[in-house]
């Protein structure tokens, strides 16, 4: 797959490339074009190997597009990615060999971190497993900080939303991300930071409580299905169909007030709604609904941890509830419910992902890196333009432009833009401030020579 923050890069090293003055217009297409092809990682030593060869004027606009990186937040690596671009295209600046060969270990090392983190998580399907010797709920893999992970994570982010958009674009898949969990293993937070850089009219949430009496009325897939996401659309399941055959299997009374012949509510139905289920994820993954499975797995005295601060802080009291200590007396049931789950569900079309969710910093980063990890593998892109469209835009622009008489010379509008100032500001209109003149004056002057 290719890495997560190289896609970053390249969405946050666009928007600067296409402000700047100093790079020709004619230019920039393919400056972007650049930056998407060869997407890599500068050091500080690398990056003043490449300065020492630009001329004083692409020095400067480097040093602008730096500041520009530094104020939106985006890392020491966004700046290499700009610089290798800008010039290596402009100046024909080319890097030595061994720098060449040290950015490409350290993509191919995040590749590998990323590759490693899905392997750990994800359930083969086929094998029988058991959580408390295969998973540690206490994992971070590689990422050691909290800090570390938090950087990623928002890379993670810019990546996402730029996956989303030509998921909507495209129009062609859709994405059902299912979230089970015990209680307190953190959905609700985990949504809400992942999801927090998507645009929101593209993702639908769901969260299924207890059925209804209508819901009851139907078969237990029915509620879920009213709910999957429409083409272009992520949909993420807080609780899902698999409650069926997790809470309504750890207690029995859930199944018998089910509205189901007797006959029907024999042993064999959790083997049942296991084929049901695998035969229904099979079929939406047929239809271009992309299943993604993650289980937050938490651990007992992280819980308990989890469970006291609800207690004891004010502003978490109101998520404190005492059916989820009740609950807890369930614990090794619900885990021989889940571990059963996962060795009768977890399929080449559909696999479950274990996530370690002791540490939320690390839960969100690997929800993200999965998400992200599925959608790269759908090789989304923007639609395509056909020559008869292009012919159409051409003509809308002609027309647009015919508006205000005809296109504007690129001086103009700079100069205009000038102008666009605080209308408080005298020198808005024109006008100096008397004492101000002389300075402005110099300046002026010396900017000249």
């Amino acid at each position: 797959m290719g890495s997560i923050v190289i896609a970053g890069l390249v969405t946050g090293a666009t928007a600067l490339i296409d402000e700047s003055t100093v790079i020709p217009e004619d230019l920039k297409p393919a400056v972007i074009s650049s930056v998407e092809e060869n997407a890599q990682f500068l050091s500080d030593e690398e990056l003043q190997a490449v300065l020492k060869g630009a001329s004083p004027e692409v020095s400067q606009e480097i040093l602008r597009i730096n500041e520009n990186a530094r104020i939106e937040g985006i890392k020491t690596s966004l700046w290499g990615l700009v610089i290798f671009a800008v010039v290596g295209l402009i100046v024909s600046i080319f890097l030595p060999p061994e720098i060449l060969v040290s950015m490409a270990a350290k993509i191919e090392d995040m590749e590998t971190r990323i590759e490693a983190l899905m392997d750990v998580m994800r359930v083969p399907p086929g094998k029988k497993i058991n959580l408390k010797k295969d998973y540690d709920p206490g994992f971070t893999g590689k990422w050691m900080t909290k800090a570390e992970a938090k950087e990623t994570l928002a890379r993670g982010i810019q990546m996402l939303a730029e996956m989303q958009d030509k998921l909507w674009a495209q129009n062609q898949y859709a994405v059902l991300m299912n979230l089970q969990a015990l209680d307190a293993a953190g959905k609700d937070g985990t949504i809400k930071h992942v999801m927090s850089g998507v645009n929101p009219q593209g993702v639908d949430v769901h969260s299924f409580k207890e059925p209804s009496s209508e819901e009851m009325d139907h078969d237990y897939l029915w509620r879920n299905f009213k709910a999957l996401p429409s083409r272009g659309r992520i949909g993420i399941f807080n609780r899902s169909y698999y409650e069926e055959v997790l809470v309504v299997r750890v207690h029995p009374e859930f199944l018998a007030s089910q509205q189901l012949p007797p006959k029907l509510k024999d042993k064999r139905i959790w083997r049942r709604r296991f084929e049901e289920i695998n035969n229904f994820e099979k079929y939406l993954v047929d239809n271009g609904i992309i299943v993604i499975k993650l289980f937050l797995y938490v651990s007992k005295e992280a819980q308990k941890e989890r469970f006291l601060k609800r207690t004891q802080l004010p502003e978490k009291n109101w998520k404190f509830s005492a059916a989820d200590i009740k609950e807890r007396a369930h614990w090794d049931d619900y885990i021989a419910a889940y571990e059963d789950m996962f060795n009768h569900t977890s399929t080449e079309w559909a696999p479950w992902y274990i996530v370690p969710a002791d540490h939320k910093w690390f839960t969100r980063l690997a929800v993200a890196a999965v998400l992200y990890y599925t959608m790269e593998k759908l090789n989304l892109a923007y639609p395509t333009v056909s020559e008869e469209q292009k012919q159409a835009l051409i003509a809308a622009k002609e027309e647009l432009e015919r508006e205000d008489g005809g296109p504007k010379d690129k001086a103009v509008v700079k100069a205009e833009e000038e102008e666009d100032a605080d209308p408080q500001d005298p020198a808005s209109n024109g006008e100096v401030p008397k004492d101000e003149s002389k300075k402005k004056s110099k300046k002026k002057g010396s900017k000249n020579r």
